[in-house]
């Protein structure tokens, strides 16, 4: 399932979201942008995050499209287009303003810059494997490739000291 996303939009057509914030470059140029919004539906529902950048020709919308649209991200969908898709008309809808013809020429045809994506996939191991899972991965895998238990009996991790790449592995079943 897809569990976060932070994607990028060029056009000139934004509307200003957030407060303007004016910063002078090195090389003495002025630019405009605006400060980050949290998009909320409700009082205590998850947020999503919008930002109007670069004197208003690029627009970025990141956070977890599951929890956004679902208010939990315990499952999910792989349709990363789908999600986006969803997840900006449903920003727009609760700041009650119309959405950019540029955001949805982009949408519908993607054509935006992903920046970074979360996968997380969930699946159950049961705990009398864990130990050989991890013993072969120790004989046999890749150097790169570490396995520790999560406090005994929970599960495994894969790369625990890695940014971008991480694996977890746990001996319970959730039904939601």
């Amino acid at each position: 399932m897809i569990d976060y996303f932070n994607i990028t939009i060029d056009g000139d057509d934004f509307p200003e979201i957030g407060k303007k914030v004016v910063v002078r470059q090195p090389s003495g140029v002025k630019t405009k942008s605006f400060t980050e919004v949290k998009v909320i539906a409700g009082k205590y529902a998850p947020h999503f995050n919008v930002r109007v950048e670069t004197n208003g020709q690029r627009i970025r919308f990141h956070g977890s499209p599951a929890q956004w649209l679902q208010g939990h991200n315990g499952m999910g969908s792989n349709d990363f287009q789908g999600l986006v898709k969803k997840s900006i008309r449903l920003a727009f809808e609760t700041l009650e303003m119309d959405c950019p013809a540029s955001v949805s020429k982009a949408i519908i045809s993607g054509n935006y810059a992903v920046d970074e994506v979360h996968v997380a996939e969930h699946y159950a191991m049961p705990a009398s494997l864990i130990a050989k899972l991890c013993d072969d991965i120790r004989r046999y895998g890749v150097a790169s490739l570490k396995a520790t238990t999560i406090s005994p009996g929970v599960g495994v991790r894969l790369w625990p000291g890695s940014r971008d790449r991480e694996v977890l592995i746990y001996d319970k079943q959730n039904f939601f």
